[in-house]
């Protein structure tokens, strides 16, 4: 399927997308906001990482470890109000196609680009992770 290369603004490195349906490890679909990772927007395979505002979860957790996660306080971005993390210990794997289509259905929405000093912490937090695949890495770094 060749998909048209206006959707490769949409894709790009720190896109900010909100899926109205994701497809949870648990089976559970539920709204997800989740930033897209690959630094070249034309491949097929979207490397993204999920956010969330559950603070309170996971620090709680015996496996929370604070160095995996990038703090977005309140107010700092105007598409994530309440204060977000972006958890870096965790990538997902996700279809081009199956994006765009969801995009065209408008179950995805762009809500644009995470700021650069918050990017940049991400990058910096898997390029040094040794939880994260070398083959994730170079679709990132």
């Amino acid at each position: 399927m060749k998909l048209d290369s206006s959707f490769d603004q949409i894709f790009q490195q720190g896109s900010v997308l909100k899926y109205s349906k994701f497809l949870l490890s648990d089976g559970r679909r539920k709204p997800k906001i989740f930033v897209i990772l690959n630094k070249n927007p034309t491949h097929n395979l979207m490397r993204c990482v999920l956010t969330t505002s559950q603070f309170n979860f996971y620090n709680k957790s015996p496996q929370w470890k604070k160095d995996q996660f990038v703090l977005i306080p309140a107010g700092s971005v105007s598409f994530l109000p309440v204060k977000t993390f972006i958890n870096c210990e965790v990538t997902y794997t996700l279809p081009k196609s199956k994006l765009v289509e969801a995009y065209r259905k408008q179950k995805l929405e762009s809500f644009g680009i995470l700021p650069k000093k918050f990017l940049d912490k991400v990058i910096d937090i898997i390029r040094s992770s040794i939880l994260i695949e070398t083959e994730v890495k170079k679709a990132i770094l």
